[in-house]
């Protein structure tokens, strides 16, 4: 099992949230993807408090478009 813990804080005249992620194994496969997921979360909950909106962190990138010639 890991643990996951949130702490909120005044900073100034905005908010500071730390997450902590702990309990995990190193280097395992549950470690990596939360070194990954977390990110994703966190700036998707950023984009949501800034805008409203929320980014959808299972939405696959979008395709370049290839240039015509």
């Amino acid at each position: 099992m890991t643990r996951v813990s949130f702490d909120i804080a005044a900073y100034e005249e905005m908010v500071r949230l730390t997450v902590t992620h702990d309990e995990l194994e190193a280097g395992s496969g549950m470690a990596i993807s939360i070194q990954q997921g977390w990110p994703i979360v966190l700036s998707s909950l950023k984009s949501l408090l800034e805008t409203g909106q929320g980014i959808d962190v299972f939405a696959k990138p979008l395709a370049t478009p290839s240039s015509s010639l």
